[in-house]
């Protein structure tokens, strides 16, 4: 019985991370997850079990599954924690300063009390760091020793993690692993001439850029799509939270008649991406969705993991400040979308996904052998 622990169904991120482990693990073993993590339809559909553990009742959260025969418990996919032999972490980076510290500690204790369960843990890839505060410091280091595997999903990320003071042996460096998942092509025909941007109100929340500078970045490369001759299509790739960003005047400053485009289903939304002409996008895995499929990109970031992802493919220069001049930016977008060269970096980018395919394969390979050892 293997215990998921990836964001929200509705982060984007999480969702694919979610369906790679089922995608991976899910024929072989049970998996299980916490009910929060979206409504129970999509987790029905991907077979997974749940946990009967109810937050609000503090030390006796897990007393009604508890009470609950284990027959009836089996026959409605209801999983008491006790029963849990291995939890994976795919928390995508929740470990470093950006965080509140009350969260930070609340998933290091969690992480611990697994342990003291007899649960192994393994770290699924992600990023960490960096830790200059020191509640965080402390918190993230509880958690990353409980655990069996720790996989850092760039040199930064890994670099910090051992810093903290982590046993070499169990720190691995691994790519994110969503990228064999197959994304569903829309059925409209045209996308290839659209150029898809994506943003994320991240930026403006961790304080890469204000409000008035991020939209504008976004206005610029909207405008400079159609100067090329290709259509910018805005992508909403978090739901909540960027809507509200662009209803803050984002998406009617850009001009109200450019279409705007809100998919919940992750697989649908990859392969929209796959299926467009580029990529410019504020959100990892929008990036990493079409790296994955060869499609050209343009990043804007707020943490190291931007620049592991694009240094992975070889495409440092794709990251760009949005304070940056709009010659600078329009220059940018132009270079983007050139169809003369797309071809050799679409094929570049894809010999780059399956060399890192490579290396998820391996890490998929350490992690059923952690599993198949037995308890801790």
């Amino acid at each position: 019985m293997i215990e998921v622990r990836p964001g929200p169904l509705s982060n984007q991120g999480g969702a694919l991370m979610l369906q790679a482990i089922v995608q991976e693990l899910g024929d072989a073993y049970e998996l299980v997850v916490e009910p929060w993590i979206g409504p129970y339809p999509a987790r029905a559909r991907l077979g997974l079990r749940q946990l009967l553990w109810i937050r609000s009742l503090g030390p006796a959260a897990g007393l009604p599954a508890r009470l609950l025969p284990r027959t009836l418990r089996m026959r409605y996919g209801i999983v008491d924690r006790r029963e849990v032999d291995v939890v994976l972490d795919a928390s995508g980076y929740a470990f470093g300063d950006p965080f509140d510290v009350a969260r930070v500690r609340r998933l290091s204790q969690d992480l611990l009390r697994a342990a003291h369960r007899g649960n192994k843990i393994v770290l699924l890839p992600q990023a960490f760091g960096p830790f200059e505060r020191e509640p965080v410091r402390d918190a993230s280091r509880a958690a990353i020793d409980a655990a069996e595997l720790v996989y850092a999903r760039d040199p930064a990320s890994r670099d910090a993690v051992l810093e903290l003071g982590a046993a070499r042996g169990r720190v691995r460096l691994a790519p994110d692993f969503t990228g064999a998942l197959a994304g569903i092509p829309p059925p409209e025909e045209g996308w290839g001439r659209r150029v898809a941007i994506v943003p994320n109100e991240r930026m403006i929340g961790s304080g890469a850029a204000d409000e008035q500078v991020y939209h504008r970045f976004l206005r610029t490369c909207a405008g400079a799509v159609r100067d090329a001759g290709y259509e910018p299509v805005l992508v909403v790739h978090e739901g909540a939270r960027d809507r509200a960003f662009l209803g803050r005047g984002g998406h009617a400053s850009f001009d109200p008649t450019l279409p705007q485009v809100v998919e919940a289903d992750p697989l649908r939304l990859k392969g929209l991406l796959g299926a467009t002409h580029a990529v410019v996008s504020g959100r990892y895995h929008a990036l990493a969705s079409a790296l994955a499929q060869g499609v050209p990109v343009l990043a804007t970031g707020w943490s190291h993991k931007y620049r592991g992802l694009l240094d992975e493919y070889g495409v440092a220069d794709a990251l760009l400040d949005p304070t940056s001049h709009p010659d600078a930016m329009r220059g940018c977008v132009a270079e983007l979308v050139d169809p003369g060269t797309r071809p050799a970096r679409s094929a570049a980018l894809v010999a780059a996904a399956g060399r890192r395919q490579i290396a998820v394969e391996a890490m998929w390979r350490e992690v059923r052998t952690v599993i198949a050892s037995g308890p801790r």
